[in-house]
């Protein structure tokens, strides 16, 4: 897994280069602090399977 922390880079357009490049799952910081807040409270996020698709 390859995780992408700066938020002034624009990773959520790079992550099926990144993914293609690397051959590995890409993560953001700001993908991951989504997901946890919705896993906080309970929240499912349907489209965590489509960017899972299309990287």
């Amino acid at each position: 897994m390859l995780f992408v922390s700066c938020t002034n880079f624009r990773a959520v357009e790079a992550r099926r280069l990144l993914t293609q490049r690397f051959g590995v799952p890409v993560v953001t910081s700001n993908q991951a602090t989504i997901n946890a807040a919705f896993d906080a409270i309970g929240v499912s996020a349907k489209w965590r399977d489509a960017l899972s698709r299309s990287a």
